[in-house]
């Protein structure tokens, strides 16, 4: 029964991969930018823009995509993925009210 759990685990992370980040950096002007390394692109992205997303929240502010690029790294089997954004103030303007 264990080798079977074994199996579905190995299973589970060949099909997401691995992935690793570079953290949140900050690039001036408001820009900050997120690489993630991992065997698919579009997963890759995935996390970049929940990350990037998380950390504008974390600063009160709202998510605004600014452009991404993906190129094969040196090894030629993992793909970076870099995401440029911008954290910008949210709108927390309080719907209007009606008169009666």
């Amino acid at each position: 029964m264990r080798s079977k759990s074994v199996f579905a685990g190995l299973f589970l992370a060949s099909l997401y991969g691995c992935t690793s980040t570079s953290g949140v950096f900050p690039m001036g002007q408001g820009d900050y930018t997120i690489t993630v390394t991992g065997s698919n692109e579009s997963s890759n992205k995935a996390k970049a823009y929940k990350i990037a997303n998380h950390s504008c929240l974390k600063m009160q502010k709202s998510f605004l995509y600014v452009s991404d690029s993906s190129d094969k790294s040196i090894n030629g089997i993992e793909v970076n993925t870099t995401l440029i954004f911008k954290c910008i103030a949210s709108d927390k303007a309080e719907p209007s009210k009606k008169s009666k």
